[in-house]
């Protein structure tokens, strides 16, 4: 799966189900919203310390598979990073 460009879009949700081993990440863009899905989590790492000041702004987003496991990594206009390793992660208008 390609992402669209998420530059200056808000990071706004981040929801994790344990139980369901499902993570909901929900987005804002200038025009319309979208929630990517992880099926099958592995691991998710976000750092929060804003070296450049604080921002839910996007900065770059690039999602990537190696092997059977899909990595998405997502660099905040703070500096922060999220990383999320899944088997899939699909992009979805919300609910």
């Amino acid at each position: 799966m390609r992402l669209p460009d998420l530059h200056d879009w808000t990071l706004a949700e981040l929801r994790v189900v344990i139980e369901t081993n499902r993570i909901s990440i929900g987005l804002i863009g200038p025009s319309q919203s979208l929630e990517l899905i992880g099926t099958g989590l592995i691991s998710l790492r976000l750092d929060r310390r804003m070296p450049w000041g604080p921002s839910a702004s996007i900065n770059e987003a690039r999602l990537s598979r190696e092997g059977d496991t899909d990595v998405l990594i997502v660099e905040l206009q703070s500096g922060d990073t999220l990383q999320l390793r899944s088997s899939e992660i699909i992009a979805q208008a919300p609910r």
